[in-house]
């Protein structure tokens, strides 16, 4: 006879093996896009056409951003807040990204970026904890990009926690929110910096001056877009990387639960009739 104890488990099977099937087909998913990547060779900009294209230049932009943590001049900030949860662990919040348009320019012309949607691997510019002992830190990026100590300096630490404080509620948060403590991990785009972007050219419909006719965003059809500091040969190299460990993983948890489901089908058989 099967009891509601046989069905739960079933379940919980039959979970585990959709769930491997899910990430074998991410990726298969994550194969064609390092395929697709690895087959379209890098263009002067000068020789750029429309679709899709991989570029590598430096980053110049007309308008800077400040970052919310060290204040340095950017294109574009990532911060990624952590909270201090009642169990212990520190739980990811939504990050905050803002980001002007920049030009990427290689020697042979220049073209415009438009960063939305962008997966981007940038340089980590500082890492920094409030609460009652605070870690400040920003030496990664001084040290890695030669900037100047006043440039790469952590705020305050009751700056921090405002700041979190603002851009995790901007209509204001309860009374315990005073009490958490915050991590941010802060990631910047800099001017006059090599970059690798992968990306769809099109036709810049707002251009203001006839050197922006072009512009490089997420595509409509082709969801590859990376802004990475690393050279295109190492973005190969994660993509391929990535594809096969969902590969591999998703096909070895599919086959664990099949073979589970083998089983215990097995010896429900040997047990008697249902």
């Amino acid at each position: 006879m099967i009891t509601w104890h046989i069905v739960v488990l079933a379940g919980y099977f039959i979970f585990g093996l959709c769930l491997g099937l899910y990430y074998y087909s991410k990726g298969l998913r994550a194969y064609r896009d390092y395929r697709f990547v690895a087959d379209t060779p890098e263009v002067p900009i000068r020789s750029l056409a429309m679709g899709f294209v991989t570029i590598h230049g430096k980053a110049v932009a007309d308008q800077c951003l400040s970052s919310p943590v060290t204040h340095t001049p950017c294109c574009c900030y990532q911060v990624r807040i952590q909270s201090y949860g009642s169990d212990g662990k520190w739980e990811d919040e939504i990050p905050d990204f803002q980001c002007h348009r920049f030009y990427l320019e290689d020697g042979t012309g220049k073209v415009l970026v438009d960063a939305s949607g962008a997966e981007l691997e940038l340089i980590q510019s500082a890492y920094a904890e409030t609460g009652p002992l605070p870690v400040l830190s920003s030496t990664r990026v001084l040290s890695a990009l030669g900037l100047p100590p006043t440039m790469g300096r952590v705020i305050a630490e009751p700056e921090l926690r405002a700041y979190a404080q603002k851009t995790l509620n901007p209509k204001g948060l309860g009374s315990n929110a005073d009490r958490r403590r915050y991590r941010l991990m802060e990631y910047l785009l800099l001017p006059g910096h090599w970059y690798d972007v992968a990306g769809t050219c099109v036709e810049n419909s707002s251009a203001q001056n006839p050197s922006d006719h072009l512009l490089i965003q997420k595509g409509q059809n082709e969801t590859i877009f990376s802004i990475s500091w690393r050279s295109e040969k190492e973005l190969r190299r994660t993509l391929r990387n990535r594809a096969l460990l969902y590969i591999v993983g998703g096909a070895a948890l599919a086959l664990l639960f099949v073979a589970i489901l083998v089983g215990m089908v097995s010896v429900l058989q040997r047990l008697g009739p249902w």
